[in-house]
Parts: C-alpha cells; sequence; structure tokens
C-alpha cells in the first residue's frame, strides 16, 4: 500500500470514528466533498499542509494522520487530563454522556472522545464555560474551557488552532430594558454591553479607550458605518465590501455571520445585537451591533 493510500485510509478511519460524514468535514473544511474523497480513496496525494489542517478539524494531532490505518491514536498528557476534568465535572453534576451531551449541542460519541483524550472538543466557548462553572462569566470555568479547547496552544506544525474552522460567529440578541435608569441619554446607554471575554462593560461614549482588548467593532446599521473598528478589522471589512456586489442582499448585510465569516471570524467572534425600540411618528426600532474577539490583532492600534 502506497503512502498516499494509507493517509488517505488513516483520514477515513479518523473522520468515521467523529461521526462525521464527508459533507460534515467539507463544510468544515470548505472545500468540495469530492476532493476530499478522492483524497481518501488515494486517488490524490493528500497535500501536507492540508494535512495539518484535516487533522485539526478531526481533533487529532498531525502525527495521527501518519500512523497505521486503523492502529491507536497517542493522546497527549495535557489533552488526556483535560479529558478526565471534562469527565470529573460531569460526574459530579451526575449527568450521563448523552445528557451531557445534550446540553453542549454534541453527541454522546463526540464527548467521550474529548473525555478520553483522542479529540478536541469545539463547542462554543460560553456553553462549554456555563457547563463547567456557574455561569457564562464564571472565570475560572472559561479558563478551564479555554484548556479543554486548546484555544491557548498552536497545533501540530505550529500552525495556530484559530486559523482553522471553528464554525459560523456566535450571535446573542439583546434589548434595551425600559425598567433601567431614565436618567440615562437613550436606551443603548441603558443597556449597553459587557464583553462576554473579561466582563467589562463598554462605554456608550465610543470617542474614549476600548475597555478591554476583545471589543473588535461597533457598528451602526442606520449610517453603514463603525462606531468603533480594530484596524485588522477595517481591513477585512473593506477587502470583503470589495469583492461583494453592491446590488446584492449580502452587501446591505454586512453583520449577517455568513458575512462576518466571510471577512474572516470565525466561532471565536460574540456578535451582540443590542436592539432599542421608541416611538416618533409611529413605532421605531434600531440596533447596533457589538463584536467580541477571543483575540483581537491590533486591538491595541488607533480607532479605525
Amino acid at each position: 500500500m502506497s503512502s498516499t493510500e494509507g493517509i488517505g485510509r488513516r483520514m477515513k478511519f479518523l473522520r468515521r470514528r467523529q461521526r462525521l460524514n464527508l459533507a460534515a468535514l467539507a463544510t468544515k473544511l470548505d472545500l468540495p466533498a469530492s476532493l476530499l474523497r478522492k483524497w481518501e480513496q488515494g486517488h490524490l496525494p493528500l497535500p501536507v499542509g492540508y494535512q495539518y489542517s484535516i487533522a485539526a478539524a478531526l481533533g487529532v494531532d498531525h502525527a495521527a494522520m501518519l500512523a497505521d490505518a486503523e492502529g491507536p491514536v497517542e493522546v497527549p498528557a495535557a489533552r488526556a487530563a483535560n479529558g478526565a476534568r471534562l469527565k470529573a465535572v460531569r460526574v459530579a453534576r451526575e449527568l450521563s454522556p448523552e445528557a451531557a451531551a445534550a446540553n453542549l449541542g454534541i453527541t454522546a460519541e463526540v464527548l467521550l472522545l474529548a473525555e478520553s483524550g483522542e479529540s478536541v472538543l469545539d463547542v462554543p466557548l460560553p456553553v462549554l464555560t456555563a457547563f463547567l462553572g456557574k455561569g457564562e462569566r464564571d472565570a475560572d470555568a472559561r479558563n478551564l474551557a479555554l484548556e479543554i479547547m486548546e484555544w491557548h496552544r498552536p497545533s501540530a506544525g505550529g500552525v495556530p488552532r484559530h486559523l482553522h474552522a471553528r464554525g459560523a460567529p456566535q450571535v446573542i440578541d439583546l434589548e434595551a430594558d425600559d425598567d433601567l435608569d431614565d436618567q440615562c441619554e437613550n436606551e443603548y446607554e441603558r443597556a449597553w454591553p459587557c464583553c462576554p471575554w473579561c466582563g467589562r462593560k463598554v462605554p456608550y461614549d465610543t470617542d474614549s479607550k476600548p475597555p478591554c482588548s476583545h471589543l473588535a467593532f461597533i457598528w451602526e446599521p442606520e449610517s453603514a458605518e463603525f462606531m468603533f473598528a480594530t484596524p485588522s478589522t477595517t481591513q477585512a471589512f473593506d477587502a470583503w465590501q470589495a469583492e461583494v456586489d453592491e446590488d446584492s442582499d449580502e452587501f446591505d448585510s454586512p453583520m449577517s455571520p455568513e458575512a462576518l465569516a466571510s471577512m474572516g471570524f470565525d466561532s471565536r467572534l460574540v456578535l451582540i445585537a443590542l436592539s432599542s425600540c421608541g416611538m416618533a411618528c409611529g413605532p421605531v426600532s434600531s440596533t447596533i451591533y457589538c463584536g467580541f474577539m477571543l483575540a483581537v490583532p491590533g486591538a491595541t492600534e488607533s480607532q479605525g
């Protein structure tokens, strides 16, 4: 058996162990399923660069792609320890794998693989944080969640894990509360959101310094402009806008998960859509979008 066939068989074995069909894996990698099928069948050699991407998407290190087609996967000690901590939380909460998996939005098989250290759990950070602790803003639970999902560590070959597919940005819809302090200037100021990563409140005065390094942008749809944006966000937005047809629906919806994904944002982005209702000549409503990233390149640079 050639090395091309061996890697293809291993890729198929690892994919099936994750209970993924070709279409699902193709979606995660943004590649045609027909190309993946040719790699698995050994009809085409699998480039080294894609070996790393596929390994990350399947929750294994690159070395696992080169092992025997049906052989065991070597589990790194740190990953095994994190899996054990994940299992300890589940057992302490007296949850079955099926019940815990339902809370996390995954299958029991995927959860058990993560608990054994054979794969890396990949779920929305707020969901795993709430599962591990006392809520989405539990700092200790969030740090544990980051370790379990290995967001602080590069994958094999030095490729940062955040460069691999992690799904679409997460959207949270909030409404301004009419019962809050009436002396605030307007609805937005009363309900101005807090950063979901560090808990700091975003100031209503956007001319002031950003509250934390996680704030990537504030988008105001009525003016179709950023009230605040890091230089890297502005660059990504300008590149996206230059490629999108101005007459398309996508051009008019830059804050949709699909558009943000096209700009390079993934599930590390939490987009808070803050809506407010009022009366003019009739009922009116408006929305402000605040985007928070786990890590924002250029966040310490000047406002865009």
